[in-house]
């Protein structure tokens, strides 16, 4: 299998893998809780028939794969009974997918939360759980923010906030600019002040990965340089508004837009899995309490924000192509030891 087959296989295993883990982990819930019949009955059949096709999917990929998500999504629910109990929350009446598989029901209700693969409702109250399977140690993504509108989504209440944002996108404009020139020297286009039709005519690909390695070293240096307007920026925001504007403007990125959300990290090694973390909203709030922006090392595309037990981190990455000036921010957050 070539290279660019082998990512698409890799794609739609992770896909159908994450669809497989939210039924097994949410099925697993509702039997520590009493309620499976209710949950079972609550699918539709277009669910279950998505569901049965993604397990026979990566039953023929990756076989050995269904037994590991079983054994993970036991050690979740039998973790994450033991965090809900001890919230004391009353009774719980029914548990319900959110996840990609199963939009509709949060379209027919008008539920606007993204950021919930499982619902907890308990009649007078709901908790929403955001499930992760990820690698041990790994960050773990929490949003992906434009560049062209970070400050204005997650910090509406800075006093400058017109003026940051701003100074960040026609910074973004300016380097993006100075790119296409020194790509299209390097290459021995002819520069008319935008990427055209000359690179990809030429052969060449629009996707930073398939990079040469002098092509893969400026683009990079176009990521630092926006990097550190963004850490600028940031330290401004920091040292110069309420705190409150700060930390709510983090409790978004790190997907903490929703009070009632829980995150719930389950890591792994080779899918077998070691630890199961958990992240309320009042945890995250007390992580905020004591912040500090780290010094941004030369030719990085992120920068860190520690946050008491966590570490923040904002990585500058393109939308896709590269060859467009669209960029994104990237937040992810990873435990200290």
């Amino acid at each position: 299998m070539d290279k660019f087959n082998s990512k698409i296989s890799q794609a739609f295993i992770n896909e159908f893998k994450g669809n497989l883990f939210e039924f097994l982990c949410a099925q697993n819930l509702s039997q520590k809780f009493g309620v499976e019949n209710s949950f079972l009955n609550s699918l539709s059949p277009v669910f279950l028939n998505n569901l049965s096709a993604y397990e026979k999917q990566i039953r023929n990929m990756e076989p050995e794969l269904i037994e590991k998500l079983r054994k993970a999504a036991k050690y979740f629910g039998e973790s994450a009974f033991g965090f809900i109990e001890a919230k004391e929350l009353g009774e719980l009446q029914k548990i319900e997918v959110l996840g990609k598989i199963n939009k509709s029901l949060q379209q027919d209700r008008g539920n606007q939360n993204h950021e919930g693969d499982i619902l907890l409702d308990f009649g007078d109250q709901q908790k929403f759980i955001s499930l992760k399977l990820c690698k041990q140690n790994s960050f773990v993504n929490t949003k992906s923010a434009g560049a062209y509108s970070i400050f204005k989504t997650y910090f509406p209440q800075a006093t400058n906030l017109i003026i940051l944002q701003n100074h960040f996108s026609e910074t973004i404009q300016s380097e993006f600019t100075s790119l296409i020139k020194d790509l299209y020297d390097i290459k021995g286009l002819r520069f008319t002040g935008d990427f055209d039709n000359q690179w990809v005519e030429s052969g060449y690909s629009e996707l930073p990965g398939d990079q040469e390695r002098d092509v893969r070293e400026r683009i990079h240096q176009y990521y630092y340089r926006c990097l550190q307007d963004l850490f600028s920026s940031i330290v401004n925001l920091y040292k110069n508004q309420d705190e409150n504007v700060f930390r709510n403007g983090l409790l978004g990125l790190c997907g903490f837009s929703n009070q009632n959300l829980i995150q719930v990290k389950c890591f792994h090694v080779l899918h077998d899995v070691v630890e199961v973390d958990f992240l309320d909203y009042n945890s995250m709030k007390e992580n905020l309490e004591e912040i500090e922006i780290l010094t941004s090392e030369s030719k990085k595309s992120s920068l860190e924000i520690s946050c008491k037990d966590l570490l923040v981190q904002l990585r500058i990455k393109p939308m896709n192509k590269f060859t467009v000036p669209g960029l994104k921010v990237n937040c992810s957050m990873r435990k200290l030891n």
